[in-house]
């Protein structure tokens, strides 16, 4: 297990020296200018190319800047003798509010008022949050926190999972077979889930037609 102030390892904080990457790395050890004398590698690019295969044998651990970590999954990866972690839970917050900001637009639509240049109630149909009912596919740290602001404005809220399952303490989760039979019960449908080679294509005609 890495520790704070083990001051042992060596680390490469990268791919840009932001103030605050390195001021966290400098809780673990020492900051090295190349990967390859790294016992400890934090990297905050997007690119896996630019970082992977450039470490050398003495990594003991890897920290990947997404929550979701399908690029990631190379063999260099995969194969290597080291702790991989990823960044799961440290977006949640932000792309939980951006999706409800998204959901007000929608509602509220803001799109049409934006554009329009003169005020016409007659054709500007907004809805409130108050009892909408909503289905968030994937019961992670993004649609959890998701949950929580629309329940704190008066949204009923369902989540669909795998399989079903305890979210919280008064709420069990739709079994993701069950998806087409409930999706008519919605006002919103939010899509929360890893992208997989199973969720991939999920919306389609058919998923849709079968929505409000």
């Amino acid at each position: 297990m890495v520790t704070k102030k083990t001051g042992g390892l060596s680390i490469f904080a990268g791919p840009k020296p932001w103030k605050e990457l390195l001021a966290t790395a400098r809780d673990f050890g020492k900051i090295v200018d190349k990967p390859q004398d790294a016992d400890a590698i934090m990297w905050f690019g997007r690119d896996p190319q630019q970082i992977v295969g450039r470490w050398s044998s003495k990594l003991q651990w890897l920290q990947l800047p997404d929550a979701g970590i399908e690029k990631w999954l190379v063999p260099e990866v995969l194969d290597g003798d080291f702790v991989t972690t990823s960044a799961a839970g440290a977006y949640g917050s932000q792309v939980a509010e951006h999706a409800l900001a998204l959901i007000l637009a929608g509602r509220h639509e803001l799109v049409r008022a934006a554009r329009s240049t003169y005020w016409d109630p007659d054709n500007l149909h907004v809805r409130t949050l108050d009892a909408m009912s909503v289905l968030i596919i994937g019961a992670g740290g993004i649609g959890t926190r998701l949950g929580f602001l629309l329940h704190n404005v008066g949204c009923s809220v369902e989540y669909a999972t795998r399989h079903e399952r305890l979210v919280s303490p008064d709420t069990f989760s739709i079994a993701v077979e069950d998806l087409y039979r409930r999706l008519a019960d919605f006002d919103v449908v939010v899509l929360a889930c890893p992208s997989t080679s199973e969720t991939r294509g999920m919306v389609n005609h058919a998923f849709l037609r079968q929505m409000k």
